[in-house]
């Protein structure tokens, strides 16, 4: 039987310099890695990667990036009419998305069921089950990240809350 291939889009956005390391040994396809400084955060570097591997491996790949302390990344499984959309930053761990061919996120009707019941009416609470179902606080942190690989004048700010 065939296996899967699929097109892995990786951004690591940033690997602390003493993880650079780690990352490598994950993958033969890491050895090569052209790694640039980040200038968001310290001592800290981002790299990218644009694969085509077994859908077995990708996951394999995805997995052990979480264990490498410090990173946030993004990738994007694509698999033609659908994929996969991981984002990881620290603190908030791991969030997972179905998209489709333009890499929008997909949302089945049991999940919207579901915010529209735990939200029991309250408007605000159902924007907040909405933007925690679309990925909105990772989007957060990893916008910077990827507005600096386009503009060199952005910074890093820490909001109050």
């Amino acid at each position: 039987m065939p296996v899967a291939q699929v097109s892995l889009a990786l951004a690591i956005y940033s690997c602390p310099g003493q993880q650079k390391a780690q990352v490598e040994n994950i993958s033969e396809l890491f050895k090569s890695a052209k790694w640039t400084k980040q200038d968001l955060l310290a001592d800290t570097f981002t790299v990218e990667f644009n694969l085509n591997v077994e859908t077995l491996v990708a996951d394999q790949i995805i997995s052990a990036l979480t264990r490498v302390s410090g990173l946030h990344f993004e990738a994007m499984q694509n698999l033609g009419n659908f994929g996969q959309l991981f984002m990881f930053v620290p603190g908030l761990g791991m969030y997972r998305a179905d998209t489709n061919g333009a890499g929008e996120i997909l949302v089945s009707e049991d999940r919207i069921r579901n915010v529209m019941e735990q939200s029991t009416g309250n408007s605000r609470e159902m924007q907040r089950l909405i933007r925690l179902l679309l990925g909105q606080a990772w989007d957060d942190v990893l916008e910077p990240f990827r507005a600096q690989r386009y503009n060199q004048n952005i910074a890093l700010l820490h909001k109050a809350v």
